[in-house]
């Protein structure tokens, strides 16, 4: 005969015995011991039940941290080899072939300027160049590009569920101009020469040569081998 503090058993039912989960009420142990014992805390307290709910957020969301910084160091350098690929394939491409790198080139221009706004902000997991490998002429002319080209901007951020407001706020003229300031900033850091007011036939002297300003190849450089 059991005594009157006893605890029954919990049924175990033979059908599921082996589809047993995490959540199931047999590994509580409650009943199991000959002594009665007071339940666990992390069991039976609510605040420490709620501490430890917390705790594992906390913990998931530290790794979710670590995965987005390594991230954005990765998306860095694939930016980097990308540019550092379009740079020398404009230096001997032939006229037609030119038109449509230089159209890749201001694509990659376009990207650069959407993602930097977001991930400026965010740690890196390993040291990172602080250029991402545009010139501030390049960065310049891609803001001029934001600026007359609102409407495609907004047939772009629909397709990623941006309202047309919240391009209005990215690329407002307070935006575009902290975000030009500071990447010319960066361009004076690196020792590079910084034109903030240049005519459009300047930026466009070379092109016929066939190679970039920014290249590190100069006209005389660009002859075949």
């Amino acid at each position: 005969k059991a005594p009157t503090t006893a605890i029954p058993l919990l049924p175990i039912q033979r059908d599921n015995l082996f589809k047993l989960d995490v959540d199931n009420m047999i590994w509580q142990d409650v009943g199991l011991e000959d002594e009665l014992l007071e339940a666990p805390m992390w069991l039976a307290d609510d605040q420490v039940h709620r501490g430890i709910c917390f705790m594992l957020k906390l913990h998931r969301c530290e790794e979710e941290e670590r995965r987005l910084m390594g991230e954005h160091c990765i998306l860095q350098e694939w930016f980097m080899d990308e540019w550092l690929a379009m740079e020398w394939s404009l230096v001997d491409a032939g006229e037609r072939l030119y038109y449509y790198l230089h159209g890749c080139r201001t694509y990659l221009t376009q990207l650069f300027l959407d993602r930097e706004v977001k991930v400026c902000h965010m740690p890196q997991a390993w040291e990172m160049p602080v250029c991402w490998g545009h010139t501030p002429a390049d960065l310049a002319s891609g803001l001029c590009f934001h600026h007359h080209a609102s409407t495609a901007h907004v047939l772009q951020y629909e397709d990623l569920g941006m309202s047309e407001e919240d391009v209005d706020d990215m690329y407002s003229d307070d935006s575009l101009g902290e975000n030009y300031e500071r990447w010319m900033g960066i361009g004076e850091e690196l020792g590079l020469e910084v034109n903030e007011a240049s005519d459009e036939g300047e930026d466009m002297d070379g092109f016929d040569l066939g190679y970039l300003v920014s290249s590190p190849l100069g006209p005389h450089s660009s002859t075949r081998v």
